[in-house]
């Protein structure tokens, strides 16, 4: 079964279109020999999207569950795989569909118990929504790579005063309380406009460039780089860890009666989108994706409505992270 995709419309199956149940999905990856060898490297296995409750081994060792159809989790894998002298670790990944009044979207099972006309332990699954019950590896499934003390997580909030731009940044550490950052924010042209250090600040931009909406600007979307440099001292020497965050400097507000980006009214002009699609069902794929986006700016909208979940981290200006390779 290809990843990303939904299950249902790959083959010609009807069985397989309305299947309810426990599916598997298995690989075998090839690591490289550093992944394996070197300690002071973090190993960590993504899956993006498994619809609906997901249980992952590696190498038959259980490691991680979820539930939650359309957000992505993950798994440190490293002492899995630096175990002993393997090059490899077999991927397992059994999914289950089944939809309850707790899942999200929503669904009931329905026995059926006359006997004459179903066969014993007939069900089926009852939906009260208007869309179909795509499931399978929704999204890319990756391994990628860090230090043993890396960056996990960045957070940023934006505003302007008096042309100024402001950039507030706090950076999460794990696995060491003894490190050095560094902050860096760049323009589209590459030149540093503001640096700073440490695990919280401010960077001030002068005259900054504001991210606009698209027809609002004659230059809408403009997106600075937000680079961060962690260092830490080891055994074998200094190491590091980079992170790029694009980030667009502007300001949100609401009133009673308006929506203000940078203070100037913003009327909405748009669709609902939804991330189905022919043959792939619910799976990521970034020409569709493309061409939804030159769909969107055909119509002259600014905005879409996700419609009815979290969306694909690549849709969105975030984009990924140290990603390495789908490995399923």
């Amino acid at each position: 079964m290809p990843v990303p995709s939904s299950f249902n419309d790959v083959g010609q199956d009807r069985q397989l279109r309305s299947f309810v149940g426990w599916v598997w999905y298995e690989q075998e990856v090839t690591l490289p020999q550093r992944w394996t060898q070197d300690l002071g490297t973090r190993v960590v296995l993504r899956i993006g999207s498994a619809h609906y409750y997901a249980i992952v081994w590696v190498n038959g060792v259980h490691v991680v569950e979820h539930e939650g159809g359309h957000l992505p989790f993950e798994a440190d894998i490293s002492k899995l795989v630096q175990s002993g002298p393997l090059s490899s670790c077999r991927i397992t990944i059994a999914i289950n569909n089944t939809l309850t009044p707790h899942t999200l979207p929503p669904g009931t099972i329905l026995h059926k118990t006359d006997t004459s006309r179903y066969p014993k332990g007939y069900f089926v699954q009852n939906t009260n929504f208007d869309f179909f019950n795509y499931a399978g590896l929704h999204r890319p499934v990756l391994l990628y790579t860090t230090p043993t003390t890396y960056i996990d997580d960045i957070t940023v909030t934006t505003g302007v005063d008096q042309g100024t731009g402001l950039v507030d940044y706090q950076i999460f550490v794990q696995g060491s309380e003894h490190f050095q950052l560094e902050v860096r924010l760049l323009d589209q042209e590459g030149k540093v406009v503001a640096q700073g250090t440490g695990c919280r600040g401010q960077l001030q931009v002068p005259n900054a460039h504001l991210w606009w909406p698209y027809l609002m600007h004659e230059h809408p979307g403009y997106l600075y780089s937000l680079e961060v440099r962690l260092t830490t001292q080891t055994a074998a020497g200094p190491v590091s860890d980079f992170y790029t965050l694009p980030v667009g400097i502007r300001t949100v507000a609401v009133t009673e009666r308006q929506f203000l980006i940078n203070g100037k009214p913003f009327y909405f002009h748009g669709v609902n989108k939804h991330e189905d699609a022919d043959i792939r069902g619910r799976g990521f794929d970034w020409v569709l994706l493309v061409k939804d986006f030159n769909l969107l700016r055909w119509l002259g909208a600014n905005a879409f409505r996700t419609s009815h979940y979290p969306y694909a981290e690549e849709g969105g200006p975030w984009g990924r992270r140290r990603m390495l390779g789908n490995v399923i």
